[in-house]
């Protein structure tokens, strides 16, 4: 994922490597000032969501726009966000597959070891730890 070169991972924003963005994460997506109106802010949302369904589609796999997350073009005001939704990494998983000739389900099941539940059943969202997922995928490269 994001942030594991020269793995080509799962990202969060905004960290970006020579082989697209990282899982969980998109270039250029940052803090802003601007009002949930603005025409700047909104343009920024359309072309971030474009390079999402860009980046993450490859050969025999095409991500719908509407597949893309909030999260996925937009960020929190830190940008240090450690995880991401299993939403947002299921549309990497091809991507980060075919760039680290793994099989897709080889992906999703790493994936889904590295989805963690809601806090005691019901406080928060279902999120996925970046860091940890991609040091899975940087080992599962290195047994290839």
């Amino acid at each position: 994922m994001r942030g594991t070169p020269p793995l080509v991972g799962v990202s969060a924003p905004p960290h970006h490597g020579p082989d697209g963005p990282p899982l969980g994460h998109h270039p250029g997506i940052r803090a802003t000032n601007l009002s949930a109106d603005s025409k700047d802010l909104l343009q920024q949302v359309r072309d971030a969501k474009a390079a999402v369904v860009k980046d993450n589609s490859v050969p025999g796999y095409t991500v719908r726009p509407s597949q893309v997350p909030a999260e996925a073009v937009t960020s929190s005001g830190s940008g240090l966000d450690p995880d991401i939704s299993p939403r947002y990494a299921e549309i990497q998983v091809h991507r980060v597959a075919a760039r680290n000739g793994l099989s897709v389900g080889q992906v999703e099941r790493l994936v889904e070891d590295h989805t963690e539940g809601r806090a005691i059943g019901f406080i928060g969202e279902p999120r996925v730890n970046v860091l940890e997922l991609n040091v899975a995928l940087k080992d599962a490269v290195a047994k290839c």
